[in-house]
């Protein structure tokens, strides 16, 4: 009975922090919304090529901004050794 009640407890916390680190990627794709925004507009033909293009570089400069805003720009994000 302790031997299931102790998977019973690991599954329910597995779940939280599985949904916990859902939300936090949900919560950096945020940041593309714009730009699929962009791409479906022109698809639909909503909009025109140029105001595409203006479009994803506006979202480029944001983009740019907000990384060297949080001092992101050039810092080494991985390792090899």
């Amino acid at each position: 009975e302790l031997e299931d009640t102790w998977v019973t407890a690991l599954s329910v916390l597995e779940k939280k922090f599985a949904a916990m680190e859902l939300g936090a990627c949900n919560l950096v794709m945020l940041a593309s919304t714009p730009v699929y925004l962009l791409i479906l507009a022109l698809a639909s033909g909503t909009i025109s090529d140029r105001q595409t293009v203006a479009g994803l570089t506006a979202c480029a400069a944001i983009y740019l901004a907000a990384l060297k805003m949080t001092k992101s720009w050039g810092s080494k994000t991985y390792r090899w050794r």
